[in-house]
């Protein structure tokens, strides 16, 4: 429930949760269509929302430093990985010789 919007921890103690409760009654997950879901995409303007299970079969992104959702839509890109190309190569083959310490 902490990821749900309006609901706090504060000192192991949840704040809140009656209301998103109350509110749950009304709303429909964008995933299984039934009613109860809780969690709202981040992304402002968006109002795709979730039951927790629903996000993770969804494949929102839910960022566990700050409890927050983002739909498929929303969601950051993976990182990228740096390809080298021929121009990064250096001109010459490069040899290394033995020192000839032991």
């Amino acid at each position: 429930m902490v990821w749900t919007s309006g609901v706090y921890l504060v000192n192991g103690r949840l704040y809140g949760l009656q209301e998103a409760l109350d509110g749950a009654r009304e709303t429909c997950c964008s995933y299984c269509e039934m009613v109860g879901s809780t969690l709202g995409c981040y992304s402002k303007g968006c109002t795709l929302r979730y039951h927790y299970l629903c996000a993770i079969e969804a494949d929102c992104s839910l960022n566990k430093d700050n409890f927050s959702l983002r739909c498929p839509k929303h969601k950051p890109p993976p990182p990228s990985f740096v390809q080298f190309t021929q121009s990064i190569r250096p001109a010459k083959p490069v040899y290394l010789e033995q020192s000839e310490r032991g």
